[in-house]
């Protein structure tokens, strides 16, 4: 934390309840493709789905990183550009960066970290656990200083400024085009 913002955390779980970097609670109830954050050269995204009549639940984490998609789903499967891969998973790029997907705590929860050049130890940790044998997840995006106040999504702009967390240009810009999205500011 020496010449940055020490790292923040932003939550998304149950149906699913949102608490923003900078500390804002709200709920989303679409089924749908939503950016959770971004930051300058990674993306991340959710896939939320219905489970029953109105609940909605997270059904897959996608990192974006160099061109690459790693998606981690609540069944435990893991796959890298449409290819499904085990856990312990490390892709190495020839510029120094490195994502790695593991089974760190043997508990149904996967931690997917990314370690970009130029911040150490790591740019973005993103923990997802498995809930309800894998009907759905919770995750846990914790993000280096440097992406303080560049980051956007449903998880906010991280500039200690709750209110602003979910304005935008054009606030349909967190979700893919999708029949089933909702704002993610409706209720």
């Amino acid at each position: 934390c020496n010449n940055y913002p020490c790292p923040a955390s932003c939550t998304i779980g149950n149906d699913p309840r949102v608490k923003t970097f900078d500390g804002r609670n709200y709920d989303i109830h679409g089924s749908c493709t939503y950016q959770a954050t971004s930051c300058d050269d990674f993306t991340v995204k959710l896939k939320n789905r219905h489970l029953g009549i109105t609940s909605v639940y997270i059904e897959e984490v996608i990192l974006e990183f160099e061109g690459h998609f790693f998606v981690i789903q609540s069944s435990g499967s893991i796959h890298v550009d449409n290819t499904t891969v085990e856990v312990p998973f490390e892709k190495s790029f020839g510029n120094g960066n490195l994502v790695t997907i593991e089974n760190r705590y043997h508990s149904g929860q996967l931690v997917v970290i990314l370690y970009s050049k130029g911040r150490e130890p790591n740019s973005a940790t993103i923990v997802t656990q498995r809930i309800d044998n894998g009907q759905w997840m919770n995750i846990v995006i914790t993000l280096h200083g440097t992406c303080a106040k560049f980051t956007e999504g449903l998880c906010g702009r991280w500039n200690g400024d709750p209110t602003d967390d979910l304005l935008m240009d054009n606030a349909e810009g967190y979700q893919d085009l999708e029949t089933s999205c909702l704002d993610p500011t409706s209720s």
